[in-house]
C-alpha cells in the first residue's frame, strides 16, 4: 500500500491512499517508518542522527568521501518537504 501524507505547516492535513486516491479516516503507521527517507531507486533508507553513529564515523564523514555522502543525501532528500510517501 502507498499513502501520501500532506502537511499544512507543522500539522498533518490529509492522508490519501495512492492506489484509489481516497482519504483515510484512520491510518496506522509504524514509528520506524516515520524516519524513512524516500529513495529514487526504491531503496528503503532510515534517517539516523549523527549521535547514532559510532565515534569512528566522524572521520569517515570528514574524509574524502564527504562529497559522495552529500550527493547521496541530496538525492534522498529530494522529495518536497510537505509531501512524503511510504510504501508498506
Amino acid at each position: 500500500m502507498r499513502a501520501r501524507l500532506t502537511f499544512d505547516g507543522d500539522h498533518l492535513a490529509t492522508i490519501v491512499n495512492m492506489e484509489n486516491n481516497r482519504q483515510f479516516g484512520f491510518f496506522r503507521l509504524d514509528p520506524r517508518l516515520i524516519t524513512m527517507i524516500s529513495s529514487p531507486n526504491g531503496e528503503q533508507r532510515l534517517f539516523v542522527p549523527r549521535s547514532g553513529f559510532p565515534d569512528f564515523a566522524g572521520g569517515y564523514f570528514a574524509g574524502d568521501r564527504r562529497p559522495s555522502f552529500l550527493r547521496a543525501w541530496t538525492a534522498s532528500a529530494s522529495t518536497p518537504s510537505d509531501v512524503r510517501c511510504w510504501q508498506t
